[in-house]
């Protein structure tokens, strides 16, 4: 008997790197991995950046994952405009599916292609400005990276978004069709395996009475707003000053670099704030366990997973008043939705929370889609 043709899947990842977009990565790995019996005929090809490591118990030789020294915008364009196309023609690889887990499609006319799409900036309606130096990335995302992803697009293009607001703005900004876009959940089934309990451990107990906000530092995630929110709570409830002093609220930023810090700084601010700088999985496990509540007044997010590990910890969420907020926590007691620009009511919601701390039921959402449906996809494609 003759040997079986094997699809050959090319799957580019060499941008996630960090936070939600390698949560991405990993989850997509683990389920490749689980998933080789129904993939027996297809061999992978998994591009990632050098320094991020994949770990298992037993990689088969149908995945084979090549690292690649991507460090910034310009090397990934590089690549994914003429690197990629090179390295198959030196291979001589023919390939049945391209798949992008980085929301920037492939330069093939007429393949097939399945991109996941989870960068907001280039969709979202907002000017950003170049001079600016918290804004100059974003800037080139919005405008720059905008242009060079719609030449990646092609009409074989099948696109994954995680909530509604994604999939619209895919629609207005690059004309695609609706019935090309699937919206899938990312894969929260597994969350419950890998939180570390540390209830036992004294190192994780705290007189304090913490407010957490994980998020990096990019304007849409709005920490300004925050520490304005706690301006105006001073401005309007002198009184509450003592009580607002035994609290801090957490800020996942580096101190020596910080401009929120600064801004802190100036207006005597600082012993309300702690800045920890970046934190391991376990350390931000730890931060939403001991926390009294939690802060998401993010305006532009394509899922916002700390939704969802707030919510399983049980935890207090205020967050802003937005359609993905309620998508990604459909059915959670816990979340209280304020309108983004209301100070006035967000010093309230602030307020009345320190004086009446509440906790709740561990919640995970039951979601329709996850990653079969997007496996689903490249058996139907490829």
């Amino acid at each position: 008997m003759g040997s079986v043709i094997k699809k050959n899947i090319i799957v580019n990842a060499v941008s996630l790197k960090n936070g939600g977009a390698r949560t991405i990565l990993l989850q997509f790995f683990n389920q490749l991995i689980l998933k080789q019996n129904d993939f027996k005929d297809f061999d992978f090809y998994l591009f990632v950046c050098d320094g991020v490591v994949l770990e298992a118990r037993d990689i088969p030789e149908s995945i084979q994952i090549v690292h690649l020294p991507v460090n910034n915008i310009v090397d990934r364009i590089k690549w994914e405009v003429s690197g990629l196309r090179k390295w198959i023609k030196e291979k001589h690889l023919n390939v049945s599916l391209f798949v992008s887990l980085q929301s920037i499609g492939f330069f093939f006319n007429n393949k097939n292609q399945l991109i996941y799409y989870h960068n907001p900036i280039p969709v979202y309606p907002k000017r950003w400005n170049i001079w600016k130096k918290s804004e100059t990335k974003l800037w080139i995302y919005k405008t720059i990276f905008r242009k060079i992803m719609k030449w990646s697009y092609n009409d074989n293009s099948i696109f994954i978004a995680q909530v509604k607001w994604v999939k619209q703005a895919l629609v207005d900004t690059f004309h695609i069709k609706d019935d090309q876009i699937h919206i899938i959940k990312p894969d929260i089934s597994s969350f419950q395996n890998r939180i570390h309990f540390l209830k036992d451990s004294d190192a994780h107990q705290s007189d304090l009475n913490y407010i957490y906000f994980p998020a990096t530092e990019y304007p849409y995630k709005n920490h300004l707003f925050i520490v304005n929110v706690l301006s105006r709570l001073l401005e309007i409830a002198p009184a509450e000053e003592r009580l607002l002093s035994t609290w801090k609220i957490i800020f996942t930023l580096d101190v020596n670099t910080s401009g929120i810090y600064q801004i802190i700084k100036q207006r005597g601010l600082e012993k309300y704030f702690l800045f920890t700088g970046h934190v391991s999985y376990d350390e931000a496990m730890a931060y939403y366990q001991k926390s009294k509540l939690i802060l998401f007044p993010s305006y532009i997010e394509t899922f916002g997973l700390p939704l969802i590990e707030a919510a399983f910890f049980g935890k207090k969420i205020l967050a802003s008043d937005l359609s993905f907020v309620s998508e990604v926590l459909p059915d959670y007691n816990g979340l209280q939705m304020i309108t983004l620009t209301d100070e006035d009511a967000w010093a309230k919601a602030l307020l009345d929370n320190i004086n009446h701390t509440t906790s709740f039921d561990s919640y995970l959402p039951d979601y329709e889609t996850g990653w079969n449906d997007f496996f689903d996809l490249i058996k139907r494609y490829a």
